[in-house]
């Protein structure tokens, strides 16, 4: 049986025929890059208080990417260039990851969710890289993303899926600062911007400031989805061990 990817989404406004409604949405390439990945994908709405039944049936878990995150959770005020926040996102978003790692669940982190584990380990973050890069260089826009090589660690899970570079996609203007807890830099940009964390004793919780499913990064996917079959089948065998012969 295919192991069960939850991904996060973004809840907003939208329009279609005559219809106007609130949606639970997300780019389709997240599902897709599961799927292609060998992994069953399940999208998780933006709604609270069912954190327990996730963890239960779950197998892992993506934290896509989407819109700032308040510089409240990281003990800072709001920068001028910080954009729209989403409070009720965080508070999700930071109870399943925390919920996801304490059982020793992978994880991907992607783009805001990279940011995201950070500051759940106590780390912050740059609200706006222009303001510290020689040049005012950005990471690309949603608008017009970049793509730009990153060199990653070898001795990493990130370096075994993917090698020692990759061309990422990027899209963002924030960017992982002060490292929280147990995290560990996997991955640089030539520009010394921290592109991808992985959080030690833990056997896959990994998070990457680029977004691999528009960067063809199907091997990263892959572990992702190897790691959790194997996590199921090691809690299965330990629920239900064999009788003795």
């Amino acid at each position: 049986m295919r192991p069960m990817i939850g991904i996060t989404t973004e809840r907003e406004r939208a329009t279609w025929g005559d219809m106007v409604d609130e949606v639970d949405l997300l780019s389709a390439t997240y599902a897709d890059m599961v799927a292609a990945a060998g992994g069953c994908p399940l999208l998780v709405p933006l709604r609270s208080g069912y954190e327990a039944e996730l963890l239960a049936h779950l197998d892992g878990l993506v934290v896509s990417g989407g819109p700032d995150i308040a510089a409240e959770r990281y003990g800072a005020i709001r920068d001028i260039h910080t954009e729209e926040v989403r409070p009720d996102r965080d508070e999700l978003e930071l109870s399943l990851l925390a919920s996801f790692i304490e059982a020793g669940r992978p994880v991907l982190a992607i783009c805001r969710g990279a940011q995201l584990l950070n500051v759940l380990r106590g780390g912050d973050l740059v609200q706006h890289l222009p303001d510290v890069l020689e040049g005012g260089r950005r990471h690309g826009l949603a608008s017009a993303p970049l793509r730009h090589a990153v060199e990653l660690l070898p001795n990493s899970a990130l370096g075994a899926a993917l090698g020692t570079t990759a061309e990422a996609r990027c899209s963002h203007h924030q960017a992982m600062n002060r490292l929280g807890d147990g995290l560990r830099v996997v991955a640089r940009a030539d520009d010394g911007v921290i592109e991808a964390v992985e959080l030690d004793d833990h056997p896959f919780a990994v998070a990457v400031q680029w977004h691999p499913e528009e960067s063809g990064h199907v091997q990263l996917f892959e572990a992702l989805v190897m790691a959790s079959a194997s996590h199921r089948d090691a809690a299965n065998a330990l629920s239900d061990p064999s009788p003795d012969l």
